[in-house]
């Protein structure tokens, strides 16, 4: 009874999820013609219904389309045109030390903020590529380590913008949480970092929730991922749940995450990033919450 006790009180511990977990239903491996530009996915949008999409990668492509499903409900198909490209304030390609665009979010007036790994900062654009201006910066974003900076980016059903990075600076430190208040970033709240996972992708879901994506390159295994899910309305511990935890290698380089609802349940649609490597794999992922 007491070795029970004991590993019951762990899971407690590791925010396990307790009556919710998250269902597989299928992976769709992406190939596109524009074979040079495709790879690096980190950052997905989808529609309500589910289909209609936009995703962003490291080397500053948009890809706007539509994804085809089948009778699981998981991806089936792609279709796309040719990918646009973050301009900057002139109209010029972004240079490589501004580029590596990680984390994505639809404004209000349906156009992209983006964040960017590199230089740490945030942008709009329209889909297009277009700059339409930068955010405002918060001072502390000056610490962030390099190329571990705002990697995961989500609005919630206000509009209201929230952004983590991808280290704490230490595997004891929670991730700090910044929400855009006005003109100015507030540190918001914190999310308590368990074992070695990092954050790559953010979404609010129709629940009102903050789902998170980690991942974790296990060596020569490959990756495993987690999402986890957060109660803004909870108070401090923030109702944690762990939805899924995959085995190393089940998946590639899960960063980006989409959140909606199918008419009877929860969904969550990731994109891989394939870091450009032919032994990688750009895919969709399609998981269901289970109550």
């Amino acid at each position: 009874m007491i070795r029970f006790l004991t590993a019951a009180a762990a899971l407690l511990a590791a925010g396990a999820a307790l009556g919710a977990e998250a269902a597989y239903l299928g992976s769709y491996k992406w190939t596109h013609p524009d074979t040079e530009h495709h790879g690096g996915w980190s950052g997905l949008e989808l529609g309500p219904n589910g289909t209609d999409f936009v995703a962003i990668n490291d080397d500053t492509a948009v890809a706007t389309g539509r994804l085809l499903r089948g009778p699981d409900g998981a991806v089936a198909g792609v279709e796309t045109g040719p990918f646009a490209f973050l301009r900057d304030p002139r109209g010029g390609y972004l240079g490589r030390a501004w580029a590596d665009s990680e984390g994505l979010a639809i404004a209000a007036d349906g156009t992209l903020v983006i964040s960017f790994e590199g230089r740490h900062r945030l942008a709009r654009y329209d889909r297009d590529g277009t700059f339409l201006g930068d955010l405002p910066k918060d001072d502390a974003w000056a610490d962030l380590q390099k190329n571990s900076g705002l990697e995961a980016l989500a609005a919630d059903a206000d509009g209201t913008l929230f952004v983590l990075p991808e280290r704490s600076g230490r595997q004891s430190r929670p991730f700090p949480v910044w929400r855009l208040d006005g003109e100015r970033w507030t540190r918001a709240f914190e999310i308590p970092r368990r074992g070695p996972y990092l954050p790559v992708g953010a979404d609010f879901g129709p629940d009102g929730r903050l789902y998170l994506l980690e991942r974790h390159l296990a060596g020569l295994f490959g990756f495993t991922s987690r999402v986890r899910r957060f109660d803004l309305s909870a108070g401090a511990g923030l109702g944690e749940e762990t939805l899924v935890t995959t085995r190393a290698g089940m998946h590639d380089n899960l960063e980006g995450v989409a959140v909606w609802h199918d008419g009877a349940r929860i969904r969550l649609t990731l994109i891989a990033d394939d870091n450009f490597k032919f032994f990688q794999k750009t895919e969709f992922v399609d998981y269901a919450v289970v109550e």
